[in-house]
Parts: C-alpha cells; sequence; structure tokens
C-alpha cells in the first residue's frame, strides 16, 4: 500500500501531518478554528455552502471539503476571498511554475502560526516523485519515469539547505496553489476539489456542475 505522511496533526517541520480520517472531534476543531480564521481576515462565504470534512459528511470524498445545503443558481456568487486571506500573495505578475513553487514550499516549512487553521484543512500530496523508492519502480517503462526522475533531480538542486521535507512541501504546494496574486493558495478554490458529484435526488445538489473562482482586482471571487 502507498504510504501516508504520519499519523495526526502534529508539529513537525512542514507543520501537520494527518490521518486520512480523524475523529469527528479532531476534525470538528480543525473547522472550527478554520471558520473563525476566515471571518478574521473578512472571506465571505455563501450560507448556501458549508464546509465538512468526509468523516462527518459522504459528499466529500476526501479530507476537507465543500458541499451545497441549498439549490445554487447559475452565476450566483458564492465565495470572496481577499488578498489578506492567500497564503503567498504578493503584488506583481506570477511566477514561473518552479519559482512560485520553490517560494511557497518554503513559506510551508517555516511553519509560520498565522496561516496554521488554513494549511491544517489542505489535503497531502502524494505526488510520485515524493513516493520510495519501491513504489516509484512502478513506473518503470512509463513515460512517468523520466519526467519523475527529472523532477527529483531539480528538487536536490533547489534544495540546498539539506531540508529531507522540501520534496513533500513542493508537492503539497502544487497540489493547491492558484495563480492569482503572483501565485497563491487561495481558501475555498482548493477545498472544492474534494466534494463527490450528486444525483439529482440528493438534497445537498446544486443546479450548477462547478464553481469558477477568478480574480476581481483584490481578492478572489468564486461563481
Amino acid at each position: 500500500p502507498m504510504t501516508r505522511w504520519s499519523k495526526r496533526w502534529l508539529r513537525r517541520k512542514i507543520g501537520w501531518v494527518r490521518e486520512e480520517r480523524p475523529c469527528d472531534g479532531d476534525a470538528k476543531e480543525v473547522l472550527r478554528e478554520l471558520e473563525a480564521w476566515l471571518a478574521a481576515r473578512d472571506v465571505w462565504k455563501s450560507p448556501k455552502v458549508e464546509a465538512s470534512h468526509t468523516s462527518q459528511c459522504p459528499s466529500i470524498s476526501f479530507g476537507y471539503g465543500c458541499y451545497a445545503v441549498r439549490a445554487i443558481d447559475e452565476g450566483e456568487v458564492l465565495f470572496r476571498i481577499p488578498r489578506s486571506a492567500c497564503f503567498g500573495a504578493r503584488d506583481g505578475d506570477a511566477d514561473d511554475e518552479g519559482d512560485c513553487q520553490r517560494r511557497l514550499a518554503r513559506r510551508v516549512r517555516k511553519d509560520e502560526p498565522q496561516w496554521r487553521p488554513l494549511l491544517a484543512a489542505l489535503s497531502e500530496a502524494d505526488c510520485p516523485f515524493v513516493w520510495p523508492e519501491v513504489q516509484r519502480r512502478w513506473l518503470q517503462g512509463t513515460e512517468l519515469e523520466e519526467v519523475v526522475e527529472a523532477k527529483r533531480r531539480r528538487l536536490r538542486r533547489e534544495n540546498v539547505e539539506g531540508d529531507p521535507r522540501y520534496g513533500e512541501a513542493c508537492a503539497f504546494v502544487l497540489s493547491h496553489v492558484n495563480p492569482w496574486f503572483g501565485g497563491s493558495i487561495v481558501p475555498f478554490s482548493c477545498l472544492l476539489n474534494c466534494s463527490r458529484p450528486q444525483s439529482s435526488s440528493s438534497r445537498r445538489t446544486t443546479t450548477t456542475t462547478n464553481v469558477a473562482f477568478s480574480q476581481e482586482k483584490d481578492e478572489v471571487v468564486g461563481v
């Protein structure tokens, strides 16, 4: 079986490491802290949408995600997220992919207390370039084999500090980063990736298929 990061959230180098299905109490605490953090940063969420955890809500496929509690009309605004709530946001144009990844991965590794409630609700990243060697052998003879090895060589060159968790931090960033505000991790944009499609008979369905996010001046809007 594929290995996951260590069980339970622990203060350790990149911040926290989580088990796949924490008990309800753990999940509720993470959600309470996230909601308070979002409110303090003026993040607006429609009352038609709720955040939860897969242990509490079958509409969420893995970890923390969002689901609709009432029907949503097409084009209806669901989220407004200011720049101040986006991890790694800065002025100027987006970095190229490598520079953005490197910059944000180093920020993740600093374990900045003011960002813990947001990062704690994000799913870990099981990217092939951080797999153990025995699992990377599954890629032998496939087109991904050289791609993954090239990525690992690049990470070794970048990791001048010799950080043993740098690769995992890069995988985490690549799984959640958005292009807005020079490259940043935006609340709710990443959580929606964990939602399951719902049947038309479900009371938690929406009248739209997807939520589209875009930058409007100094905030990101989800419609």
